[in-house]
């Protein structure tokens, strides 16, 4: 189990889409409201959902993503994660559960068998509320290392999972 959860409001829970009782559609919609997207945009995205978050009466307020993708820097593919709370419940942290719950799943599925193209998480923190709050990158990227900044000058964290092995040969991008 990775790290420690903040306390959440019992009015909040962190589910997988499917089991929640919201479909792609309503992804899409809080897409489209809040971030701006495109509905092709945001249905392009949809299968990358692994995990919402709830409020009991506002309904669908967050969404984890991640995909696969090679890192150039560490030199193997690795999950990035992505992960957007609608602006009205942003001070509940419901960031930092979808964020561990994800990272934990794709552990989970690492150290199983299930899935072993990505051996770790990266983040990449992109809020400026989490970067002005915490002077340390690592503290925001719970549970993350701080292996630099990406082009756009956000502090990147990798989470390895547990056997991983660094790659015996460069392999570039492709």
């Amino acid at each position: 189990m990775i790290g420690l959860r903040p306390t959440l409001s019992p009015d909040y829970r962190v589910e997988r889409l499917d089991d929640s009782g919201f479909r792609g559609d309503d992804v899409v919609e809080m897409w489209s409201k809040h971030v701006g997207m495109t509905t092709e945009q945001a249905v392009e995205r949809l299968p990358e959902v692994m995990l919402v978050g709830v409020h009991s009466s506002d309904g669908l307020v967050g969404v984890m993503t991640a995909y696969l993708e090679f890192h150039p820097q560490l030199q193997f593919d690795c999950w990035f994660q992505r992960v957007f709370v609608v602006p009205d419940h942003r001070s509940s942290h419901l960031s930092i559960p979808l964020i561990l719950e994800g990272m934990e799943t794709l552990e989970k599925r690492y150290v199983d068998g299930k899935d072993r193209r990505g051996r770790c998480v990266v983040h990449e923190l992109e809020s400026r509320l989490y970067r002005t709050r915490f002077h340390d990158p690592s503290e925001a990227m719970t549970e993350m290392t701080f292996i630099g900044e990406n082009a756009r000058g956000d502090p990147s964290g990798v989470h390895y999972f547990p056997g991983a092995l660094a790659p015996t040969q460069p392999r570039q991008a492709a």
